[in-house]
């Protein structure tokens, strides 16, 4: 086990882990796995020596992010690194999303959901889970302090899961260190800077842009003077993110 890191590390120096779905070749629209692949490796290499994956064996690996088709995917993945190399502190999940969470490998419902749907004739409930899966396992595999990072559409949105694993988390550890970060509109894998930090409770998240009328009386986005995405949870120290359109751009 590695224990070079603290138990409660400051922002951006524990242990992270980093998950990117691999969808089915039918639901692989405009190649998105490649997307998908590419920006997590890129946070892996933008975090050398700290950030451990499973790979296809199930062997646990430093600088290597995480496959999953399946939301049981990534709660075994945490419990398998957790167990091997200790509690974890940071989490990015890289996906397609909707309101109600993560997006399965087949968009059928086995995703990491705010809840499962567990009637009969429900095709594969047994590979879904939920944020009380998450509940369950996270004294065992989380720091205090944890920070979880969805590059993911709408999962701070209506329903609002990030929200729900927030409120979650924080009970479940006992703790108002635990942070969980989010988008409430369409975006693109690390592209986006319209960020909700889910942390206050009651799914009242914090927004880093907020909708203003400017002096010719047009509504224009400026950065939310009350929050800013930690940069130690984005992309690197490659990226430029322009207030007014939301976007990031990697060099």
């Amino acid at each position: 086990m590695d224990t070079s890191f603290d138990e409660e590390p400051a922002l951006g120096t524990g242990r992270c882990v980093v998950f990117y779905v691999e969808m089915s070749k039918a639901f692989d629209f405009s190649n998105d796995n490649k997307a998908f692949r590419r920006v997590a490796e890129r946070f892996v290499r933008n975090r050398p020596d700290r950030c451990y994956g499973v790979d296809a064996s199930g062997n646990v690996n430093v600088n290597q992010a995480s496959k999953f088709k399946t939301g049981k995917d990534i709660i075994d993945g945490l419990k398998t690194i957790a167990g091997q190399e200790g509690k974890i502190a940071e989490v990015y999940i890289i996906s397609h999303g909707y309101p109600k969470g993560i997006i399965d490998g087949d968009m059928s419902s086995k995703g990491l959901l705010s809840e499962c749907d567990k009637s009969a004739n429900h095709k594969g409930p047994s590979e879904c889970r939920s944020v009380d899966d998450i509940k369950a396992i996270a004294t065992d595999v989380f720091t205090k302090n944890v920070k979880v990072v969805f590059h993911a559409c709408n999962v701070s949105k209506e329903e609002n899961f990030a929200g729900a694993l927030y409120d979650n988390l924080a009970k479940a550890l006992k703790s108002d260190d635990v942070g969980v970060f989010g988008h409430d509109d369409n975006t693109m894998a690390g592209y986006n800077c319209s960020w909700v930090q889910d942390d206050s409770g009651g799914h009242e998240g914090k927004r880093e842009r907020i909708k203003v009328p400017s002096s010719d009386g047009k509504m224009i986005w400026i950065p939310n003077p009350e929050f800013q995405m930690p940069r130690e949870l984005q992309l690197g120290n490659h990226e430029t993110c322009d207030k007014k359109s939301g976007y990031i751009g990697v060099r």
